[in-house]
């Protein structure tokens, strides 16, 4: 079977036929990237709220909001268990402007959560 379909397929190319959307990157590619970016940026928008409210008092470190994801099954948006690295950028990134690095845990800028 393989061998007609590629037989009747290099036949019709050479006749002319054109197979598949020759223009996909311009016309299909921007509009699934537009649509991945506003999923995430939702999700995103999300779990800035769920960690604001687990953080109300504002002396939560990312790592014991981290914790709590983990203890109440919070995912990241592919199905993963959260990284420390990956709630940190979520969270700063919420303000637009990446937060200083710092080693070990720390106190989740005010601006970034309130």
């Amino acid at each position: 079977m393989s061998r007609l379909v590629k037989e009747a397929m290099a036949r019709l190319k050479k006749e002319g036929r054109v197979f598949g959307n020759p223009s996909i990157k311009k016309s299909c590619q921007p509009l699934g990237a537009a649509a991945q970016k506003e999923s995430a940026r939702i999700f995103n928008d999300n779990i800035r709220k769920l960690a604001s409210d687990l953080n109300k008092t504002g002396d939560m470190t990312i790592g014991q909001i981290l914790e709590a994801f983990q203890e109440t099954g919070v995912k990241t948006r592919t199905g993963e268990e959260w990284a420390y690295h990956n709630l940190y950028r979520i969270l700063a990134d919420g303000d637009r402007e990446r937060a200083p690095i710092i080693s070990g845990p720390s106190i989740i800028p005010q601006k970034v959560i309130s």
